[in-house]
């Protein structure tokens, strides 16, 4: 079997569950307590879980999940939930997030902050106000952003 679909998910407990969600990739029609389902199943196997979401029937498994990814477009409801709000609503861009985030990380936890970008000039522009007024609001520690072909990152200590 290629993969398993909601109903089939809902019969499926303990080891069961276990081994259907670490040998299989697709879920399909899966409703929200099956996300739920899926991401605390990964959890209780420490796993690391990323969940990305723009529905309101996504809130329940962004809750739960370690890191939970929203598109800026989706619903306000999984926006608020969310770690993170794609602002250009494009999942391609999660690859350079991931690869920014990383950076910054690592020039903190090295002390190294000459190496991180300071657009200080954007701090000029209402753009950035209603941007941090958007964090503060959703309570969000951290937003990137693509600006003039260039991924940046806003981040709130």
């Amino acid at each position: 079997m290629v993969g398993f679909t909601g109903a089939e998910i809902e019969e499926l407990e303990g080891k069961d569950l276990i081994e259907c969600i670490n040998t299989h990739s697709v879920f399909a029609r899966v409703q929200p307590e099956h996300k739920t389902k899926i991401v605390n199943c990964l959890r209780s196997q420490d796993y690391v879980v990323a969940m990305t979401g723009d529905g309101v029937n996504d809130v329940l498994a962004l809750k739960q999940a370690d890191c939970s990814i929203a598109m800026a477009s989706g619903s306000e409801a999984a926006r608020n939930v969310s770690h993170l709000v794609l602002l250009d609503s494009n999942f391609a861009s999660m690859p350079k997030v991931v690869q920014e985030g990383r950076r910054v990380i690592n020039n903190i936890q090295k002390g190294n902050y000459g190496e991180m970008k300071m657009d200080t000039y954007l701090l000029q522009n209402n753009y950035i106000q209603e941007i941090i007024l958007f964090m503060k609001h959703n309570h969000l520690k951290a937003i990137i952003y693509k600006m003039n072909g260039e991924f940046q990152m806003i981040l709130m200590i």
